[in-house]
């Protein structure tokens, strides 16, 4: 099967699917791809060669019929030079990494020891020798995505070279954070992930509200400061639920909730709000930040821009009310 020039042969930077009976095929740049359950993965250094057009190798993928909609895709990256078969895929050293979904991947343990001291004590040498295998068991923060995103940004030489998130699928990022600060690893692979986030944002690539969350996750002030001052950057106005849009996507204040659609509480932020006013944004999104930042945040702001209303001439029993209003659905 030829690769059109709207697709791309998917692999990832320092990894080389393990061959077998598999054939090839090609996927287009928008799809994301899912591995099969049976395949391996190996980490190797990065070449510079490009990847191979030939319709003979052994590589595979399903489609994006067979993965989750929120799978982050995979780029087109380099591999060294050679063909598939005259490269040695593994070593006895290797680590055996087994995802919570089953799904394998072989890395050098010396990568492993250096990322985390948790890790260093799982890749101790046995007392037979043989090769150490990590099992992870936690279905959402240890499932084969996140493996595949700590792995690619451990083995990776620049920043840059990490997936590019959709809106859809950067909970993913998200899980990779929590990923990070479970197993205790170096401090170093988060300042990695904080560079390429502040590229996404000035790319447009991904909002305000959730490049502050990542920096409130990571405890990363500076890249939560960058999300403020592209606080007004994003509003509150949104792709509908089917996923049109009333706005062109160059828009510069891009969209987050559509008037006319039910609103809920819990996942929509008011309409023509900046993203990262506090008192606009949904309960799911202020919940999941600290006190600390919210504070910061609702201070910083009313610091900037003054009351709003002067409170002391407000009907407090209409605000009553809607404290009675909004508490309920608040509970829901």
């Amino acid at each position: 099967m030829a690769c059109t020039s709207d697709s791309v042969r998917v692999v990832h930077a320092g990894w080389r699917w393990m061959k077998g009976d598999i054939k090839s095929a090609c996927v287009p740049n928008s799809t994301a791809v899912f591995y099969r359950r049976t395949m391996k993965m190996l980490l190797i250094p990065p070449g510079l060669a490009p990847i191979p057009e030939d319709d003979n190798d052994n590589f595979t993928f399903l489609s994006g019929s067979s993965s989750p909609s929120d799978t982050p895709p995979l780029t087109p990256l380099t591999t060294p030079h050679g063909s598939p078969d005259s490269i040695s895929l593994a070593s006895g050293n290797d680590t055996e990494v087994v995802a919570s979904d089953g799904i394998k991947f072989y890395t050098s343990p010396e990568l492993l020891q250096a990322a985390s001291p948790v890790f260093a004590a799982m890749t101790r040498p046995s007392k037979s020798g043989l090769p150490s295998t990590i099992y992870f068991t936690d279905s959402l923060l240890e499932a084969s995505s996140i493996i595949t995103l700590f792995l690619h940004l451990l083995s990776s030489q620049s920043y840059s070279s990490l997936p590019t998130p959709t809106v859809q699928s950067f909970n993913h990022y998200e899980t990779l954070i929590s990923f990070l600060k479970k197993f205790q690893c170096d401090r170093a692979l988060l300042e990695k992930l904080s560079r390429m986030m502040r590229v996404w944002l000035e790319e447009g690539c991904i909002s305000a509200s959730r490049i502050f969350k990542a920096g409130c996750m990571m405890g990363d002030e500076g890249l939560c400061k960058s999300a403020v001052q592209a606080g007004n950057e994003w509003t509150w106005v949104g792709e509908s639920r089917g996923g049109s849009s009333t706005y062109p996507a160059s828009n510069k204040r891009r969209k987050l909730n559509l008037p006319g659609s039910e609103f809920d509480l819990h996942k929509d932020g008011i309409f023509g709000s900046p993203a990262l006013d506090i008192s606009a944004m949904p309960y799911s999104l202020f919940k999941s930040l600290p006190d600390t930042h919210k504070f910061a945040l609702l201070r910083a702001t009313r610091n900037v821009a003054g009351p709003l209303v002067v409170l002391d001439q407000c009907d407090w029993d209409k605000v009553a009310e809607d404290f009675e209003k909004i508490l309920s659905e608040v509970k829901r």
